[in-house]
């Protein structure tokens, strides 16, 4: 159970990155991406379309709303390759 628990809290890999964006609001709503380990921090145009409870149910441990616009997500794992998909879809 607990490696299974592991595996969903990974950061989002291939396709998984369109369900992110889409999560996230999508292209319009993203401005920039950048990383740090362990997190995405982000920027948006809108925060109001973001739903954390589906980032969580999606493999998010954890969504930091730190001021207008900006918002880290917290998951498991490398987020490297998360944020260059994402930029990627932009």
């Amino acid at each position: 159970a607990g490696e299974i628990r592991s595996a969903l809290r990974q950061a989002p890999r291939g396709h998984d990155t369109q369900t992110l964006l889409r999560l996230l609001g999508g292209r319009e709503n993203v401005r920039e991406v950048a990383a740090i380990p362990g997190r995405l921090l982000l920027r948006l145009a809108r925060m109001d379309v973001v739903d954390d409870r589906a980032l969580e149910a999606f493999g998010a441990r954890g969504v930091a709303r730190t001021s207008a616009g900006n918002l880290h997500v917290l998951v498991g794992g490398p987020v490297d390759d998360t944020a260059a998909g994402l930029r990627a879809l932009l």
